[in-house]
Order: C-alpha cells, then structure tokens, then sequence
C-alpha cells in the first residue's frame, strides 16, 4: 500500500494493517492488543489533521528536539513497550520515514530485524546468500541489518533501489554524533556483490575515518548551554592523551548526551552544573532503564564517570 495516499484520520486503514501482520506472523492475542494499544496512545498524542500526510505529521511531532522521548517517559512501562512495538510496525511498512538522527539516538530494539521479516523478506534472503558466498557470519551480518536497515527505513526504498548516495547519507548524518555505526564495509561489499552498487567504492575515500575534535564530539549532542558544554571540552581535552579515541568518544557520550542532555532536555530551568538533588534523583531512576523498558546495564559505569568528572572540575 502507498501510504503517502492514505491519511493519518484514517485509523481503520492502520488497524487493518496491524490485523493483517497479527494474523500473517501468527501472533498471540497479547501481542496483537499492545499494537493497538500503542497504536491509541501514538494517535492520540500525534492529533493529525485533515490533509496532512503521515510523513507531514511524523515530522511535525515527533522529530522535534526530545519529542519521542518526552512522550514514552510520560507512560508506564507497560503502555511504554506497547508504543515502542506500534512505531516498530508503522516503520517497517513504511507508513513512516525517522531521520537518521531519530533512528540513531532512539534504539527500538527488534527494528531492522522486523524490517527485513516483513516488506524485505527477499532482500534478506538475497543478503544471506550472498553472505554464505562471501564467507560472512552472523555477527557481520548483525550489523548488516542495522545499517542497511536505517537506509531502508529512512528512505522508504527497497534493497535493489539503493544507492551509493544512500550509503555516503548515512555516513555523513553519523558523522560526529557520538553513535557508532559499524558495516559499512560489510555492507558496501555485499551490495557489490549483488550488483546492486556498481560504483567503486570499496576504494580509501569512502572509507577513510575522519576522527571529529573533541569540540566536534560535544557539538554533536546539541549542547544549549555554552558555560556546560566549555567544561565538557576542556574536560575531555584533559582526558584524551590517556584514552584511545573509542573510549573518548564513550566518555563523551555517556557525560554529554546520557548525563547533561537527558537533564537540559527536561529541566530547561537548569542552567549550569549545579544541579538541583531532586533533578539528579529523577535522572538516576531514568538512566536505570533503557529506552525501550529494559534495564540499562552500565549503570555504575556511568555514574562513576559523572562522579569523576564533577571530582575533577571542583579541583
């Protein structure tokens, strides 16, 4: 279905679709009532208007600056899963197209894997294959999915519609984020070995690494405040002859974009370092928990390089 035809008023259309991938995918009844669950809350919050198309509203609301975030940390965990899950549906068929940036900084677990189930199922075959041929394994492969996965979603085209434009997209949106997106080689050499890229591009230039600057590495968080994101340079600038530039570029999210953005997203009022203890507490408790519900793993990681950073700038 061509879903640039059919408004987002038409929530029947968008039940009909979920039924139809309940019951091709066999799912259980639990499964097939947190789509529509998630499917309300995601309507409800989106308010579409007569003559928008969904790409018109999926920009509108939720690309704005901590937008998706603000909206699933207002639910319960439960009614949290079931958004996750009715987005992941509405991205794999296409019915909308994220940014690069949306889908680098929000992780939707199972994503490019359902993606490539449902609207890719050949591509997926045609990869595999292709993969056996190449000698590639499943851990190659792994990151096969997510990165082609992105372009596919972001572009709404199929496997054979990709393009080394595409690819070179990816590469510069990713560049000095902070996020870490592996395969491209991968991924530029199963393309070529299906014939779907012809362009040399397994020469140096597509794959030189142009490490940013630790003022590039803040930037790419959208520090507001320029009194923070000062400490954060000079802080960093101080760190980086003792690390190698991946655990640089970890600090520097984990500081930047886990610790000070997550607070300067939701507490605007705060406007230097010294944050307020309740603020702090409400952080601690959001860091616990992944985007998508499940627990956060690194925790004492993290908040150990937020002590040592606030020991290290009050000396």
């Amino acid at each position: 279905m061509n879903w640039e035809t059919v408004p987002p008023t038409d929530r029947e259309a968008l039940r009909r679709l979920y039924e139809q991938h309940g019951e091709h995918y066999q799912l259980v009844r639990r499964q097939r009532e947190r789509h529509l669950t998630g499917l309300d809350l995601f309507l409800a919050w989106l308010k579409p208007e007569p003559g928008q198309s969904w790409q018109e509203v999926w920009q509108l609301r939720a690309e704005g600056t901590g937008a998706w975030t603000q909206l699933t940390e207002a639910q319960p965990q439960e009614e949290r899963t079931c958004l996750y899950k009715a987005v992941q549906v509405l991205i794999a068929y296409r019915v909308v197209r994220p940014s690069y940036r949306w889908l680098l900084d929000h992780g939707l677990g199972d994503l490019y894997q359902l993606l490539f189930d449902t609207t890719e199922r050949e591509a997926r075959d045609q990869l595999r294959q292709a993969a056996h041929e190449l000698g590639l394994g499943a851990h190659a492969l792994y990151h096969v999915w997510r990165l082609l996965g992105r372009v596919l979603a972001h572009t709404g085209k199929s496997l054979r519609e990709v393009t080394a434009d595409d690819l070179l997209e990816l590469r510069t949106a990713t560049h000095g984020t902070g996020h870490v997106l592996g395969g491209h080689f991968t991924v530029t050499r199963l393309l070529f070995h299906l014939g779907i890229v012809k362009e040399p591009l397994l020469s140096p230039s597509y794959f030189r690494t142009t490490r940013p600057t630790v003022e590039q590495l803040v930037d790419g968080f959208g520090v507001n405040n320029p009194e923070v994101r000062q400490a954060f340079v000079l802080y960093l600038k101080e760190r980086a002859p003792a690390l190698d530039f991946n655990s640089l570029r970890q600090l520097a999210y984990r500081l930047v974009k886990l610790f000070w953005r997550n607070i300067e997203e939701r507490h605007p009022e705060v406007t230097s370092l010294n944050i307020p203890a309740k603020v702090m507490e409400e952080w601690k408790r959001r860091l616990r928990v992944l985007p998508n519900g499940k627990p956060r793993l690194e925790v004492v990681a993290i908040l150990f390089h937020i002590r040592s950073f606030y020991l290290d700038i009050v000396q």
